[in-house]
């Protein structure tokens, strides 16, 4: 017999799909498939073919697929993080490319996002929450996110913030934890006598009105609900990070334009100046916090 191509009929609706190497994993094919199957032989076919495809992998698979320990899966299926697999046996489950896609989301929430397992979960309904508008699954997002979560209110600050707000036309709920973090920073320049600190807070806003512009543009770019709620956690976590990172950048070269120094000053190595945690010069040498410079004796 011939090799015939896989259609819509009762005996040809699954085939076995080669990996090369690996065990064959079995492949049911939509009514429209139009792939050719030879009997006694295996098909190879590209990734991106499978992605279009329901493959069935045993947990031990979709450890090897996603990277993710056997027993971190069972503790995510414990935790309901992990959506239980088919059940072929009592004891075996099969599981498939949706799964390696959650494992890997979960594993981002935790590892590059930190979030903790409970934080995790209430992501996850927000993202299986078909009914739950897009924007309130953000906010859940955002508000998972380490270091924004809500805290007490700052008092004189938050209403000098809130008036700016107002003025912007800036619409937020009551519940907004960059609203109780924007009014502690604002206290603590009170505190610190740097009032004047405050005084660039309208064009931080402007700023950071073009920064949110540029995030909602990305997470409209992502192809599902998932992603979209994945960008919005890890978009956060890592891109205030970046944006430190950026900020620092700019800072320097503002401040050549701004305060500017002598070329010869341009070959300066000002990492000089600092010390590690441990007392330790960048060039390694160990200080006792003594001046040793040799016209100090």
């Amino acid at each position: 017999m011939g090799c015939g191509v896989i259609g819509n009929t009762e005996d040809s609706d699954s085939f076995v799909l080669g990996s090369s190497p690996g065990t064959p994993a079995v492949i049911t094919s939509p009514a429209s498939a139009g792939l050719f199957a030879c009997p006694g032989k295996k098909l190879y076919i590209d990734s991106m073919t499978i992605d279009s495809y329901t493959v069935h992998m045993k947990m031990s698979e979709l450890s090897e697929r996603s990277a993710v320990p056997v027993p971190t899966i069972k503790f995510y299926l414990r935790e309901g993080l992990l959506a239980p697999g088919e059940r072929t046996s009592p004891n075996q489950a099969a599981y498939d490319e949706s799964h390696v896609q959650r494992l890997r989301l979960v594993r981002v929430l935790i590892d590059v996002a930190g979030l903790s397992v409970a934080s995790v979960a209430a992501v996850l309904a927000a993202i299986d929450d078909e009914g739950l508008p897009l924007d309130w699954a953000f906010g859940i997002a955002q508000r998972a996110v380490p270091g924004l979560a809500p805290a007490e209110e700052a008092g004189e600050s938050s209403a000098a913030l809130d008036a700016l707000l107002s003025e912007r036309g800036w619409a937020i709920s009551a519940a907004n934890p960059g609203h109780a973090l924007s009014g502690r920073v604002l206290e603590a320049y009170g505190r610190l006598g740097l009032d004047h600190l405050a005084g660039v807070l309208d064009e931080y806003m402007r700023a950071a009105e073009i920064i949110a512009a540029a995030d909602l543009a990305a997470v409209a770019q992502a192809p599902d609900r998932a992603s979209m709620v994945e960008t919005v956690v890890v978009g956060t976590a890592l891109g205030d990070s970046l944006l430190a990172g950026l900020r620092r950048i700019a800072q320097e070269e503002a401040s050549h334009a701004m305060f500017p120094s002598p070329p010869e000053a341009l070959d300066l190595d000002v990492t000089r100046h600092f010390t590690a945690g441990d007392g330790t010069d960048r060039d390694g040498t160990k200080r006792d916090g003594h001046c040793t410079d040799d016209h100090n004796g």
